[in-house]
């Protein structure tokens, strides 16, 4: 995507913002939405899924030509404009010739399989679409995902105009009342940039009001609780090791959970500055400059409500 066009994505609210400003985005938030409508920050497109989506895009459309027999082409001046709300804004991938229809590309690790089982996408690829075929109204959509590398998939969503109506009331509402009106949204617990929407201090002291006072006790109590917690589960680990200690085993069970603690894989490094003092890199040398790293044991607990391993050392 060129500077070009990403300064022009300022100018309004796209597919890909949707998602976000719904709070339905596992990549961004309303806060960083409303940043880089507004200039405050620059829309980073650098990291490696998305630098990778681009280069496999035009891979993918030819798969989907192959796939369907049809022909694309791409929409010239991007971003397209809805005739009504000029706000509302469309960079589609490409469009079908001579149907009604368009395609967006899309590629995913094969984890994510499961996500795009019996017809079903993800919410900001439905989010996506359903915002181009209001831009374009046109009744469908089709998404032509690359899975895992070598499973390539055709969705076909068909428009919905009671979703189409709720995202374009809250995009709105988001584009006039905050945009706009320069009134950032309320921050939500996964917001990273506060600090980039808040940049600037008198370095005033201000008494809190009744609100602020609640949470700040709130958050002082919890931040209380946390610490004990965190001290009472090194105790209980404390235990464990131990009794796994005077056991001689490396891992104990009981009815609903299960603790270990073990040595991982015996490793070797190799010297190579001192294999190179040596000058000499024959096996016999290379041989005796092999070091075993040494490993501390892991310990790890799982229990009937854990989703996930805790380790420590």
């Amino acid at each position: 995507m060129t500077p070009e066009l990403l300064e022009k994505r300022r100018e309004g609210i796209g597919g890909s913002d949707v998602a976000a400003i719904l709070g339905l985005s596992p990549w961004k938030t309303p806060v960083d939405v409303y940043l880089q409508k507004t200039g405050i920050l620059e829309e980073d497109r650098s990291n490696a899924y998305t630098t990778w989506g681009e280069r496999l895009e035009p891979l993918i459309l030819m798969a989907y030509r192959e796939e369907t027999g049809r022909d694309l082409y791409h929409p010239e001046n991007l971003p397209v404009r809805h005739p009504e709300r000029p706000w509302q804004l469309a960079t589609p991938d490409a469009l079908v010739v001579g149907l009604a229809l368009g395609v967006e590309a899309k590629t995913t690790h094969a984890r994510n399989a499961w996500r795009w089982e019996d017809g079903l996408v993800p919410d900001p690829y439905l989010l996506q679409v359903a915002w181009y075929m209001a831009v374009f109204d046109v009744p469908s959509w089709d998404i032509a995902v690359l899975i895992g590398g070598s499973d390539f998939r055709v969705h076909t969503i068909e428009r919905n105009e009671k979703l189409e109506a709720v995202i374009l009331d809250s995009c709105d509402r988001f584009w006039h009342e905050h945009v706009l009106a320069g009134v950032p949204p309320a921050p939500t617990v996964n917001d990273t940039n506060l600090s980039v929407l808040y940049s600037e201090t008198d370095g005033r002291t201000v008494k809190a009001p009744s609100d602020i006072e609640g949470i700040a006790l709130s958050y002082g109590k919890i931040r209380a609780q946390l610490k004990d917690l965190q001290i009472q589960e090194r105790g209980f680990a404390l235990h464990l090791k131990a009794h796994l200690g005077e056991t001689g085993a490396s891992v104990v069970e009981g009815e609903r959970w299960k603790a270990s603690w073990k040595f991982p894989k015996v490793t070797h490094l190799f010297d190579h500055r001192a294999a190179l003092a040596a000058g000499d890199l024959s096996q016999e040398v290379i041989g005796r400059h092999m070091k075993q790293k040494k490993n501390s044991r892991r310990f790890l607990f799982k229990g009937q409500r854990e989703k996930e391993d805790s380790d420590g050392q």
